[in-house]
């Protein structure tokens, strides 16, 4: 709570309200009692805060040539990325890894299909061996539907065959509700 205060001397009192700003009014010099009046301000409700969940995705891609062709076992190039999502793991206990395998476009599509569901699988047992609780990861194949490169070229065929990991997790941020 605010109070004020004003004080008026040689003028008959006004209250504006504000406390703040006294109003001067100058007249000629002559004694006047004036009373005292007191302006009370209210004081400014706090504004409430709310707190607010906010998702925030976390993609990984194993980059280069994880798999050779027409295979499903991971190659050790694959080691370092693979440690760091489960490091990833490890920090955030609730996040969920959902990891899809791609081929390239060589071979039929039921095939490719097939292949690109072992891949996943191969990177979610690696997982699981490091430690991931298995209930945390799906694995999906999407064959040769989602490419990132040409399958016009040997290498963009390469880069193609590759696993992605995502993981979408909850970081809560404090954020002011106005209303």
């Amino acid at each position: 709570m605010t109070i004020g205060l004003n004080y008026y001397f040689d003028a008959p009192h006004v209250v504006s309200g504000v406390a703040d700003a006294p109003a001067v009014v100058k007249q000629e010099a002559k004694a006047v009692a004036v009373p005292v009046t007191a302006a009370v301000v209210p004081a400014v409700a706090p504004v409430p805060e709310a707190w607010k969940t906010l998702l925030a995705e976390k993609p990984v891609t194993l980059k280069g040539t994880n798999f050779d062709f027409d295979s499903a076992k991971l190659r050790r190039s694959a080691d370092k990325q693979l440690n760091e999502v489960v490091e990833f793991a490890a920090a955030y206990k609730d996040a969920k890894l959902n990891v899809s395998g791609h081929t390239c476009n060589i071979g039929k599509d039921a095939y490719n299909l097939k292949l690109s569901e072992r891949r996943a699988a191969s990177v979610k047992a690696y997982l699981v061996k490091k430690g991931v609780a298995a209930d945390r990861i799906v694995s999906v194949g999407y064959g040769e539907a989602k490419p990132v490169a040409s399958n016009k070229t040997k290498a963009g065929q390469a880069e193609n065959r590759r696993v992605e990991i995502r993981s979408v997790i909850k970081e809560e941020t404090k954020v002011r509700v106005i209303k």
